[in-house]
C-alpha cells in the first residue's frame, strides 16, 4: 500500500546563494520618465559599464561594471544623489537578501502545499 500522494506538487528547495558579483550594482528609486542614457551618463563617471538591465516598472536597474573598484566607486559616489528630481539608491548587489527572499518563497510554497494536501484528505 503506497501512501505517497503522486498528485502533490513538487516544491524545490532554493538553491545555494549565487556567489556575489562584486561588479554588479543595484540602482533604485529611478524616475520612470528617465532614460537609460540618463542613468548610464551619470554612473559611467565611476567606470565602464559592461551590462545594463532595466526592470519592467522602470524604477530600478542593475549595472555590471568592468571592475569591482568601479562598482564600489559608483555606490560611494552616487548613493543619495538626485537624478531627474528623484534621490537614487545605489548599492552593491547583496545576494544574501536575494537568497533570504528565495528561502521565504519556498517556505510559503511548501506551507501552501501541505495545507492543500490536508484539505484534500
Amino acid at each position: 500500500n503506497n501512501n505517497n500522494n503522486n498528485n502533490a506538487p513538487v516544491v524545490e528547495e532554493p538553491a545555494e546563494p549565487e556567489p556575489s558579483n562584486p561588479c554588479r550594482v543595484f540602482v533604485g528609486g529611478l524616475n520612470p520618465d528617465g532614460t537609460d542614457d540618463d542613468v548610464k551618463g551619470l554612473l559611467s563617471k565611476a567606470g565602464t559599464i559592461v551590462e545594463f538591465e532595466r526592470a519592467r516598472n522602470n524604477r530600478f536597474v542593475y549595472l555590471i561594471f568592468e571592475t569591482a573598484e568601479a562598482a564600489q566607486s559608483a555606490a560611494d559616489k552616487f548613493n543619495g544623489q538626485t537624478l531627474k528630481d528623484v534621490e537614487l539608491r545605489v548599492e552593491l548587489e547583496d545576494t544574501s537578501k536575494k537568497f533570504k527572499r528565495q528561502q521565504a518563497r519556498a517556505a510559503r510554497a511548501k506551507k501552501n502545499v501541505t495545507r492543500n494536501n490536508n484539505n484534500n484528505n
